[in-house]
């Protein structure tokens, strides 16, 4: 009964690595520093951050953290980001340096990096 419900557990945990996932960060124009970004697209603020994985629907990501989970750790997906429903940035990425990435945005420098998650998505 014991290596019944061992082998249960192990398979639990086996499938729930199969798949990868993305923590996408609160996103603003604000430096958590209190600094203001030094550009922000064409000239005007950003009232709403969304984010599209592959084909599934775009989060807003301007109020609180999102997170995109069941996604195949093999072959590329595709990330883009929009502001105010515009095309803002977009990349291809894979689960090569792990199961659950990370993507920040750094308003200082008004760019986006996509890092292995060194914790929990909040």
């Amino acid at each position: 009964m014991r290596a019944l419900l061992l082998l249960g557990v192990l398979a639990t945990v086996a499938h729930a690595e199969e798949t990868g996932a993305v923590c996408l960060l609160k996103a603003s124009w604000e430096d958590p520093k209190g600094a203001r970004a030094t550009e922000q697209p064409a000239g005007k603020p950003v009232k709403t951050f969304t984010v599209q994985v592959d084909d599934l629907a775009p989060l807003d990501v301007t109020a609180s953290a999102q997170r995109v989970d069941g996604l195949a750790l093999t072959g590329k997906h595709r990330l883009r980001v929009f502001a105010d429903g515009k095309p803002l940035e977009g990349f291809s990425f894979t689960f090569a340096r792990g199961p659950r990435l990370t993507l920040r945005h750094h308003a200082f420098y008004a760019s986006w990096s996509l890092d292995v998650s060194k914790r929990e998505c909040p």
